[in-house]
């Protein structure tokens, strides 16, 4: 039966949908003659790469008169059945067995010289052989044929084997003049005809494709016989329709088109999906994606001037409503640039079509469709600091935006995997990161990710650092941003006592410089906080210390710490003192700054001075009355005096005064201060003190402790510490 292409209805009875009642006359047959069949090996370098057919076999390529070979690897399977030959061997720069080139001569030096190639046929059969190279010189095409046949613009020349018969052929290629561009390739078939293939699995249709099957019809040409197209008295053409015939004929081009994206259209996200419909004759769709990065080339996904990736055929078309078109195929665009134009090219092949993707549309039987469109890939960038060279103070929080389609299904902390952080090569820990969803951006479509910088930074004077931020989808290539900055040192010096060696009084005040970025977004108490004082011992923090905002120091660039330092004469005037003073960021990282001085005798020794020091004549008697405890720390201005305190800042534990028992005794702990004398006292009752013999103790700042063993004698004991001032 044959019917017109459309019918939807018989002839006679249009009720009749499936056409029961239209006939056919089968007019005769043209009885095609077999001429051969043919499983030809091509050479490789290795017998392992000696391909079967032609079809992307291996090419040999070399310029006359220019040194070096290209061989271009070969596509081609490697069967290992007995249809062919075992294998093919030619390595153009290596020898034969005998010693001789392979190549002769050399591509320098072979302008106007006809060239000699050598290689090895290995096969167990004793089958008589034909051995053809097939080749070009004309620069564009590559050499295909079969059975000594070239293709379109290939010629062919035969090979002879050494009459040794130790397997070794040569043939020899006409010369060539300077800059011919000469590829070839070797082929070698038994002259008996190859077994034909039935199509029992997909490896026995693998097979035949690799063959070939030449019949023959004499006078019979396809292009130009009248053909009446139903076998009736209906439409008459000239040459085959494209169908199924007894003898097939292709007589046009596949057709199809990008369905999408549409000329013109934008494409961005982590991937975009293209869509192309197509008639039933095309097998194969193959795309290449031209765009302005260089950095996404990729010839598994059809990134890149030459790299042809296949797309994938859909077994139920989704989009084909409204269209003429039966097949639908699908690939993803990815690695989409975040910005520029981007070139689409998709390749129709149908069951003609060549396999080589270099060849034009003509010769190689393909439709090839265009689409430019305009990308606006993912990206990352450094958004704060905003340009390169930009100046950053201690505690800077680094802003990053990316866009907002690389955080899809992900969590926070699965998004913050992605990211990687580096300073000048090196990895930042992760601490402290933190993304902000939401609208950022110039676009407002990126969202953010904030990086506190570490303090170290801070280290060295107008350094240069190199930041790097790195984002890695599981399915897309590394995305990158960089920021080249500045960070300002940061200073701490003593200013007064001016130089080591020099001499203080009890009541003298350290004065310390310190850089004005180190105060940066603190409020006072937040800064002071994180000033530290030590001296041989003695430490002492913020609420006794003061700031003056200004200019000080050299350039002005910084401002004044005050730091009242504790009375340190022990009763020698020779005694050196350590002064530290310490600046500590929320990292734990520390600055500090020391001067070495010499304490001036106390002046603090007597109660009246030392409450000169520290309340006014105006100060109501019930706030500097030795018994008053103004700052509410529990130690009475007496004591303060006695340890050396500040009556004025509260000083909770300053005593540090504590018992235990231990081996039945007691142990009395005390702090001492230096300048002061120190013994234990005890009494069962609160009435009667005694001295506990040993309890003597000069004060030298640091924790003293005193054993008491009658302690476990009694039922009670109380003790008390009695601090002298010489």
């Amino acid at each position: 039966r044959d019917f017109p292409p459309g019918a939807t209805a018989d002839l006679h009875n249009p009720t009749d949908t499936v056409l029961q009642t239209s006939t056919d006359t089968y007019l005769g047959y043209e009885q095609m003659r077999f001429s051969r069949r043919t499983a030809e090996r091509f050479a490789g370098p290795t017998a392992s790469r000696s391909g079967c057919g032609s079809l992307g076999s291996e090419c040999y390529q070399l310029t006359v008169g220019s040194a070096g070979l290209l061989s271009i690897s070969n596509t081609a399977p490697v069967l290992g059945n007995a249809r062919w030959v075992t294998s093919v061997v030619h390595d153009p720069a290596a020898t034969t067995t005998g010693g001789q080139p392979q190549l002769s001569p050399a591509p320098n030096v072979a302008a106007g010289q006809a060239i000699t190639l050598r290689f090895r046929v290995n096969d167990a059969s004793t089958n008589q052989k034909s051995v053809w190279v097939y080749y070009t010189t004309n620069g564009t095409s590559y050499p295909e044929g079969l059975f000594g046949s070239g293709k379109t613009s290939t010629f062919t020349a035969p090979a002879v084997e050494n009459p040794s018969g130790s397997g070794d052929w040569q043939a020899e290629l006409p010369a060539s003049p300077a800059g011919t561009v000469l590829r070839y390739k070797i082929g070698v078939s038994r002259n008996s005809a190859a077994d034909p293939v039935f199509p029992f699995s997909s490896a026995d249709i693998d097979m035949a494709q690799q063959m070939e099957t030449v019949f023959e019809i004499d006078g019979f040409d396809a292009t130009r016989a009248k053909v009446n197209l139903h076998n009736d008295y209906g439409p008459v053409r000239d040459g085959l329709e494209e169908g199924f015939h007894v003898l097939r004929m292709d007589a046009q081009p596949p057709t199809g088109a990008i369905l999408y994206p549409r000329e013109g259209d934008s494409v961005g996200g982590t991937g975009y999906g293209a869509v192309i419909g197509t008639d039933e004759t095309v097998t194969e769709v193959w795309y290449r994606i031209e765009d302005s990065s260089a950095a996404n080339d990729d010839p598994l996904v059809g990134n890149g001037a030459s790299a042809w990736a296949q797309a994938t055929f859909q077994a139920v078309p989704a989009t084909l409503s409204g269209t003429t078109f039966t097949k639908e195929w699908r690939f993803t665009y990815r690695n989409i640039p975040a910005s520029g134009l981007a070139t689409l090219r998709i390749r129709l092949k149908e069951a003609s079509s060549a396999a080589d993707l270099s060849l034009s549309d003509a010769e190689g039987r393909f439709t090839t469709l265009t689409r430019t469109v305009s990308t606006f890939g993912p990206e990352i960038s450094v958004a704060y600091p905003s340009v390169n060279g930009a100046r950053i103070d201690p505690g800077y929080l680094l802003k990053i935006n990316f866009s907002q389609a690389l955080a899809d299904g992900t969590t926070t902390a699965q998004l913050l995997d992605r990211f990687t952080f580096t300073i000048n090569g090196a990895p930042l820990a992760k601490t402290g990161w933190q993304v902000n969803y939401g609208s950022y951006g110039p676009r407002g479509d990126a969202h953010e990710l904030a990086i506190p910088l570490p303090d170290s930074l801070h280290a060295s004077a107008d350094q240069n650092h190199l930041f790097r931020v790195v984002y890695q989808h599981p399915d897309l290539l590394p995305l990158e941003a960089t920021r080249t900055v500045i960070a300002n040192p940061v200073t701490l010096t003593i200013a007064w006592p001016q130089t080591s060696g020099d001499r203080v009084d009890d009541n003298y005040t350290l004065k310390a410089y310190f850089s004005k970025n180190l105060a940066t977004g603190l409020s006072t108490s937040q800064l002071l906080g994180r000033f530290s004082f030590a001296a041989k011992g003695i430490a002492q923090s913020y609420p006794s210390f003061s700031v003056n905002y200004g200019s000080f120091g050299p350039g002005n660039a910084s401002h004044e710490l005050s730091v009242p330092i504790p009375d340190l004469y022990d009763g020698s005037t020779g005694t050196s003192h350590l002064l530290t003073v310490s600046y500590t960021f929320p990292s734990g990282r520390s600055l500090s700054a020391t001067r070495t001085v010499t304490a001036n005798p106390s002046t603090r020794n007597t109660l009246a001075k030392f409450n000169g020091l520290f309340f006014t004549a105006s100060d109501p008697a019930s706030i500097k009355d030795p018994g008053a405890d103004p700052d509410g720390d529990g130690l009475s201005n007496l004591l303060e005096f006695a340890q050396g305190t500040n009556p004025r800042a509260a000083e909770p534990g300053a005593l540090g005064l504590a018992t235990t028992s231990t081996n039945g005794s007691f142990v009395v702990r005390f702090v001492t201060r230096l300048g002061r004398n120190y013994h234990v006292e005890a009494t069962p009752d609160l009435s009667l003190w005694t001295k506990i013999p040993g309890s003597d103790r000069i004060g030298n700042g640091a924790e003293s402790e005193v054993t008491d063993t009658n302690s476990l004698q009694q039922n009670r004991r109380f003790y008390r510490v009695q601090i002298t001032v010489p």
